[in-house]
């Protein structure tokens, strides 16, 4: 390999593991805020008449649709089908999980579990991201 293209792997080399930290520390910065509101949430079930649970439903579908189009491209694709391993198939079924089970959790338990669950699935799509970013 010319010399251009060893720095140039190299570099993307070191990016990659600047991701590998990157993403988990968000996900850790954005919990603060969950906690506040975790702490700050009335201890009720939701309504299907509250506005949250219309928001809820709009935020799940198009959280379903962007792992949708995350992980389509990974399995129908000859290169990609070898990269993710284990933990983002995992990580797969948890995103997907969360977020469906989220609604009816909103009208079953406190509002407050939603939004964990809610969250927790989101936060399991940005690792699947970086799985796929990572394998590639």
């Amino acid at each position: 390999m010319p010399a251009t293209e060893v720095s140039e792997y190299n570099k993307t080399k070191r990016l990659m593991h600047l991701w590998g930290f990157f993403v988990p520390a968000t996900c850790m910065l954005a919990c603060i805020p969950v906690g506040f509101a975790w702490v700050r949430s009335n201890r009720q079930s939701g309504r299907v008449d509250d506005p949250d649970f219309s928001q809820l439903i709009a935020a799940s579908i198009i959280q379903l649709l962007s792992l949708v189009t995350l992980v389509y491209p990974t399995v129908f694709s000859a290169r990609l089908a070898r990269l993710p391993g284990l933990l983002t198939w995992i990580l797969i079924t948890v995103s997907a999980s969360c977020t469906i089970s989220s609604v009816p959790l909103y009208l079953l338990s406190t509002t407050a579990w939603s939004m964990v669950i809610a969250f927790t699935g989101t936060i399991a799509q940005a690792l699947i991201l970086m799985q796929i970013v990572q394998g590639i």
